[in-house]
């Protein structure tokens, strides 16, 4: 049986089950790992946003896509058996006098994770040959990335955080 899509052809009792390569298990976990790293730094720089509507933006737009696609990274390991990285702490509230983020830096960081991210996603996807499901899993995460991309564009513009490289001219 082939499925493409969400149609079946073939005899259900020909089925293979789903598998994966070695190199897409490694991808999994990778992936998984990196998430559950994003997602502590972002609740370490949660306790020290000053700007109300950045931390909106941290807390519903990006802590919500770092969640939910490690869970889903999380059904893909039980799925194949892959073993599941040390997840981060359920909340960090280190709040003090110790660090003094600013709100550009936290900023920055989170902007150029975010640039990675897209990268690492494209070369995950482009790897992924062998699993459809799991290569359309990705392609769904990088449409996430890039909405998410968008939006911190047009805010880091709008807050002045965002470092334009000045305009050429060849006069």
């Amino acid at each position: 049986m082939a499925q493409i899509g969400n149609i079946h052809v073939g005899k259900a009792d020909n089925a293979v089950p789903h598998s994966i390569t070695i190199y897409e298990a490694a991808l999994i976990w990778d992936f998984l790992s990196a998430r559950y790293k994003c997602i502590e730094e972002t609740s370490i720089y949660l306790n020290y946003v000053h700007d109300p509507e950045f931390k909106k933006m941290i807390s519903k737009l990006g802590m919500k896509i770092l969640e939910s696609q490690s869970a889903e990274m999380e059904k893909q390991c039980n799925l194949y058996g892959i073993p599941m990285p040390k997840r981060p702490p359920k909340g960090i509230n280190q709040k003090g006098d110790s660090m003094n983020f600013s709100d550009e830096f936290m900023f920055r960081q989170i902007f150029e994770g975010c640039q990675h991210f897209i990268d690492h996603l494209g070369f995950c996807i482009k790897t992924i040959v062998h699993n459809d499901s799991l290569r359309d899993t990705f392609i769904g995460f990088l449409h996430e990335e890039l909405s998410i991309f968008s939006n911190i564009c047009k805010y880091g513009k709008i807050k002045g955080w965002l470092e334009v490289a000045p305009i050429y001219s060849a006069d």
